[in-house]
């Protein structure tokens, strides 16, 4: 499940940073799994709007953020 999960993140990350590959991969290196879901440091990479914007298109999927620290850290579930 959290191979899924990472899955549409990163095409989430894609679709909002567009051409920062860089940036991109430096937040999916950042990612670490937990029990039902994957953590996602938003502050390696994307800024405040791209952080904001990112949150939106991962609810948008049917996926929940239940945790978070500001815009920064995120916990993505099901």
């Amino acid at each position: 499940m959290n191979n899924e999960i990472k899955a549409i993140v990163e095409l989430v990350l894609k679709s909002v940073m567009g051409q920062k590959k860089d940036k991109i991969e430096k937040i999916m290196k950042s990612i670490s799994g937990r029990e039902n879901g994957i953590v996602v440091y938003l502050s390696h990479g994307a800024t405040l709007g791209e952080a904001w914007e990112i949150q939106e298109q991962i609810k948008s999927t049917g996926l929940q953020i239940p945790e978070q620290m500001g815009n920064a850290v995120i916990y993505v579930t099901k």
